[in-house]
């Protein structure tokens, strides 16, 4: 046989020796050590005269060593022991006789009608909870004890009808998993995650009889962990327009392009993102391709320096002799007599060459055998007889979407640009209106290069005073001269708003740019725009950054030396405010409303209230 030992009786045993002296003089060496049933004290007669019943509390309970306090235990931990009746009959005195009928005293009629005829308790129905404390209902019936057979409760003495509802599975609950809400899906296409809180927990009562849910390991919760992350939005996205990283400067001195590939994409509902061919399937404008960089003066009097045939790697080409045809390779480029034949080799390796791509401005050139600008079957690309219709940027793809780019200017191949005599190093005449200008060149988009007569007839048309001016001085400057006409732009001023959380406005000057080698003039913005150049917003909205924020420590472990309820304690954590570089700022700045807890309840299984 084996012999049943209590939970709370191992408890004990364990902490006897550290164990408090309980309140009332109680001593722990003389409460008992198990589950027992406690009987309470006799209630009232439920009659005033004749026949009645009186109740009294019976209960399986365990007397708590440190408090001396009674707490109700399960009715199996009492198992073994008789429990004691919780009712009898009681008799006060006798009733009167109704003189008017000249029947006997009810008392009389009420104990032969309990002689015969008992409450019984029946079945008791399923408990209502499974852990915590549930109830259980009895199917209370009246039983005939002559015949052993159960009859209406009308035979039963209603006075003494025993209670049918009792108190079950008082043990506390076992660890179980708690699941929160999904959050929103991190995409809304392309397949995202949506998330949620999965947690371990157990419900204890607390000390004014309240339920809590106390976190507690995870080890404990012996089921399957639900998962805390789902996908979600499997959907295919709508093609969109997909820009790379700039390409640095085509050149390393005065005024070049930067390039990046723009490509039409679709994300699948897979994550993969796939390159369209058409590019009719994006919507909204495809963003710009290429623009213009400036670094710096070149030391030589020429569109490109010679800084880099300094350094052992000519970069670009200037034509000098009218050769008829001239080989480049990727990222090479340069300034090339119109009518020249140019071959151009993509700078790929390991990859086949009959299926490299040729772009131009962001434009896949795709051409037949005959055309005059092609893509040979090894991979170069071929400009024949080439013209100021073949100036622009070029870019190649392998591998990757580009390999490398160059930019092609042309001249004409019987003198060049900004000579007055043909000697080199002759110098242009000068425009004088602006030699230095305070304004940064950060270009919105595509230049345009115009020719001077272009300009004069424009600058002609305009009521501006400035561009009259600007027209007198046009005058002075050869006619072969080829300008470049710009929006530029100053860095955007400070954020009109630098409080954290509103909205202010940043503003920053323009000025359309006439240049020609190292010098420039200004004109009104109807020139820039006669010329199809979109003009840059010089205003727009700003919000402060890096505002201070709460940070807040790792929780500590579920303190044992403080109890605030049965097996519950506390966990805290430090909090304080730091700013964007992550210092330590008064916890003024941060917002109030958003501070996080210090300190949270948790279960550690010993502490007792």
């Amino acid at each position: 046989m084996v012999r049943y030992i209590s939970p709370f009786r191992k408890w004990d045993e364990t902490h006897a020796d550290n164990a408090e002296q309980p309140f009332n003089g109680l001593s722990s060496f003389h409460l008992p050590r198990e589950g027992f049933y406690y009987v309470g004290e006799w209630g009232p007669c439920s009659a005033s005269c004749g026949q009645g019943i009186e109740t009294r509390p019976v209960e399986c309970v365990y007397i708590q060593a440190y408090t001396a306090k009674k707490v109700p235990l399960p009715e199996y931990e009492c198992r073994g022991q008789v429990k004691q009746n919780s009712y009898r009959e009681c008799y006060i005195k006798p009733c009167p006789i109704n003189e008017a009928t000249r029947q006997p005293p009810l008392s009389r009629y009420y104990k032969e009608k309990s002689r015969r005829f008992r409450w019984d308790y029946g079945e008791w129905s399923p408990c209502s909870a499974s852990c915590l404390g549930g109830k259980q209902h009895s199917k209370l019936r009246c039983v005939d004890t002559a015949r052993n057979i159960p009859v209406g409760w009308s035979f039963c003495d209603s006075r003494q009808r025993p209670v049918d509802v009792r108190s079950c599975n008082t043990h506390p609950c076992p660890p179980s998993w708690e699941v929160g809400q999904f959050t929103r899906c991190t995409k809304s296409c392309g397949g995202g995650v949506r998330f949620r809180k999965v947690r371990c927990v157990r419900t204890v009562i607390e000390a004014n009889g309240i339920k809590s849910i106390m976190p507690t390991n995870e080890t404990l919760c012996r089921s399957v962990r639900p998962y805390s992350k789902e996908r979600c939005a499997v959907v295919d996205c709508p093609p969109k327009w997909k820009a790379q990283s700039w390409f640095p400067c085509s050149v390393t001195c005065g005024e070049g392009v930067k390039t990046r590939a723009v490509s039409c994409v679709q994300e699948k509902a897979s994550g993969e993102i796939v390159v369209l061919n058409g590019t009719d399937l994006c919507r909204y404008e495809k963003p710009a391709n290429y623009k213009v960089c400036n670094l710096g003066g070149c030391p030589h009097d020429r569109y490109f320096s010679d800084r880099a045939q300094q350094l052992g790697e000519k970069m670009f080409f200037d034509q000098t002799e009218d050769t008829g045809v001239i080989s480049l390779k990727l990222p090479q480029g340069g300034i090339i007599f119109e009518g020249t034949d140019i071959k151009v080799e993509c700078p790929v390796r390991k990859f086949p060459r009959n299926r490299i791509r040729w772009f131009k401005n962001g434009e896949q050139i795709v051409s037949s055998y005959t055309d005059r600008v092609r893509v040979s079957p090894h991979g170069r690309l071929r400009i024949f007889n080439s013209s100021y219709a073949d100036e622009g940027i070029y870019t190649c793809g392998g591998k990757k979407l580009v390999e490398g780019n160059t930019t092609l200017k042309f001249k004409p191949s019987s003198k060049k640009p900004f000579s007055k005599t043909g000697e080199k190093g002759s110098k242009p005449n000068k425009l004088s209106l602006h030699q230095k200008s305070n304004i940064k060149e950060e270009y919105y988009m595509k230049p345009h290069f115009a020719k001077k007569i272009e300009l004069q007839e424009l600058l002609e048309q305009s009521k501006s005073d400035k561009d009259r001016k600007t027209l007198e001085e046009l005058g002075k400057v050869e006619d072969n001269t080829e300008f470049l006409v710009k929006f530029v732009t100053t860095d955007w001023s400070p954020c009109s708003q630098p409080k954290c959380g509103e909205s202010g406005l940043q503003h920053r000057q323009l000025e359309c740019r006439i240049t020609a080698d190292e010098y420039m003039a200004i004109a009104s913005d109807y020139i820039c725009k006669t010329f199809g150049l979109v003009k840059p917003p010089t205003q727009k909205r700003c919000r402060a950054t890096h505002c201070p924020k709460w940070k807040a420590s790792s929780w500590s472990e579920c303190s044992v030396g403080r109890c605030v309820g049965h097996q519950v304690s506390v966990q805290k954590r430090t909090i304080k405010c730091v700013d964007g570089d992550g210092a330590t700022v008064n916890s003024t700045f941060c917002d109030r409303r958003t501070r996080p807890k210090l300190k949270m309840k948790c279960f550690n299984g010993i502490a007792i209230y």
